[in-house]
Order: structure tokens, then C-alpha cells, then sequence
């Protein structure tokens, strides 16, 4: 079993109205393009790509998430080959998501007596999840607000698990118009940091992995319409063999059937 937490805290909107929650429809759909590269000065040692769409459906009291249109590769100095997929990529998801967001839960929606089902990381849906749909502020949404969400993981029994927090803090930017139809611009900073425990302190595993993002909220139909981020992590041992420091990445997801869908072909690049 994995645990999870949530706080949020606003400023400048707490003398404001109750912000607009979602309107989920039956059936909610973003596809994902995600790319990251490590260069060595200016020749890339390494360049990886994914693709997938996410399908949401309510349930009752949960949502049902599925995953389509996979697509994992990579290319360094042996070519390019596929990356295998990992448990949590071919199995679908409960999802508890609250009308401004609120994300208290995501478990595998699976028979937990199959392996693959045991050690799928619903951490790695639940953080995709905060990049897609971000969270609204309790209150009011006036040009300059910030509002801050934490998310707090445990999934350190797992083999490929561990044991975190991510912090978003966001901000809103007003609206925008694009061919004719208005966008609600949220900006926001995300933090995530990873700890392990020695003698039963709780210290950090790696160095936090910081990255910045912005997201269109349709104001017609009340949902995210398109979101980007990107960010910088350490290199790991293989690619600072090859002369790299650091990788860094990006990612957008957009809402199927939106002029963004129509905008977007599959060759993000970094």
C-alpha cells in the first residue's frame, strides 16, 4: 500500500469568492509528448522520446485512467532502439480527483496478486497527472494570486519505488486570447525531492529536481486546455561517461479534439 498526502496554501485570494471548479466531462482525453537530451558541449550523447495518451472516466466516485498510444525510444552511440514499457504504463489507474484538482489517491486498478500490478509506481501517474490538470486555489483567481499544492509519495517498499514530496507552486497570469477563444494562464514552479532513510533520519536521495511550466485553462469549457514544462536533471553515471553534466527535458499535453490537437505534430524536439 503507498501513501499519500496533499496541502495547499493561497495568498492574495483568500478574501475572494470560491474559485470555479472543473467541469469533467464523460470522458477526458490529452495526448503527451515528452522529449530529454544530454549534450556534450554542443553533440548530443543522448536523445530520448516518449508519446502516450491518457484517457479519464468517471466512475462513481473515482475516475478511470487508460493509457494509449505508447511510445518509448531512445537514441545514443549504439543507434536508436525502443525503451521497454514499465508496469505502470500498460496498466490503468483509480483516480480520486476533486473538482479543483484535488488528487488524494491513484492505485493500480488491477489484481494486486499479479506482480506487475504490485509494482506499478502510481507516483509516476499521480506527477504526470499534476503537470496535465493543475491544482485551482481554494479562492479567487485575480492576475498575480499564488497559491501553493504539496504532494507528499511513500512508495519505498516497491523495487523501483521511493519515498517524496513534490511542490507546486503556481501563479496566475490573466487571460489570453487565441484565434478568438479566452485561456485562464496559470504559471507554476514545480519541486520534487526523493529521501531514503539511514539509521531512521530521513535524508535526501538525490539532488532536487526543479522545473517551471505554464497552463492554458479553456474558460469556455472550464478545463486545461494545454500545458508545457521543462526542466534540468543531474546526468547519470552512463551519460557523464560520455561527457554530459546534466539532462535536460521537456513535455506538453494537450486536450484531444482542441485547436491544440490540431496545432501539434509528434516531432517535439528539445
Amino acid at each position: 500500500m503507498w501513501q499519500l498526502a496533499l496541502a495547499i496554501a493561497c495568498t492574495g485570494c483568500a478574501e475572494a469568492a470560491r474559485t470555479p471548479g472543473y467541469q469533467w466531462p464523460q470522458a477526458l482525453v490529452y495526448r503527451l509528448d515528452y522529449v530529454s537530451q544530454a549534450n556534450r558541449d554542443t553533440t548530443p550523447v543522448m536523445h530520448y522520446a516518449e508519446q502516450r495518451t491518457i484517457q479519464l472516466t468517471p466512475r462513481g466516485d473515482y475516475f478511470l485512467l487508460l493509457q494509449g498510444g505508447l511510445l518509448k525510444s531512445v537514441q545514443d552511440s549504439a543507434g536508436v532502439r525502443v525503451v521497454p514499457l514499465q508496469p505502470e504504463d500498460t496498466l490503468g489507474f483509480a483516480v480520486r480527483l476533486g473538482t479543483h484538482g484535488e488528487l488524494s489517491g491513484v492505485q493500480p486498478s488491477c489484481d494486486p496478486a499479479l506482480a506487475a500490478c504490485r509494482e506499478a509506481l502510481s507516483s509516476v501517474v499521480l506527477l504526470e497527472l499534476r503537470r496535465v490538470l493543475p491544482r485551482l486555489p481554494p479562492a479567487g483567481f485575480d492576475s498575480g494570486a499564488t497559491w501553493v499544492d504539496t504532494i507528499r509519495f511513500d512508495e519505498a517498499a516497491k523495487l523501483r519505488g521511493s519515498r517524496g514530496a513534490v511542490i507546486t507552486t503556481y501563479a496566475a497570469g490573466g487571460d489570453s486570447v487565441i484565434a478568438g477563444r479566452a485561456y485562464r494562464v496559470v504559471n507554476w514552479r514545480a519541486m520534487r525531492q526523493v529521501w531514503q532513510r539511514t539509521r531512521g533520519a530521513a535524508l535526501p536521495a538525490e539532488a532536487a529536481v526543479g522545473e517551471m511550466g505554464l497552463t492554458l485553462i479553456d474558460r469556455e469549457l472550464n478545463l486545461p486546455a494545454f500545458s508545457t514544462w521543462l526542466g534540468m536533471v543531474p546526468a547519470s553515471a552512463e551519460i557523464r561517461a560520455a561527457g554530459a553534466t546534466a539532462t535536460g527535458f521537456r513535455g506538453r499535453a494537450y486536450l484531444a479534439g482542441s485547436r491544440f490537437d490540431s496545432l501539434y505534430s509528434r516531432d517535439l524536439t528539445p
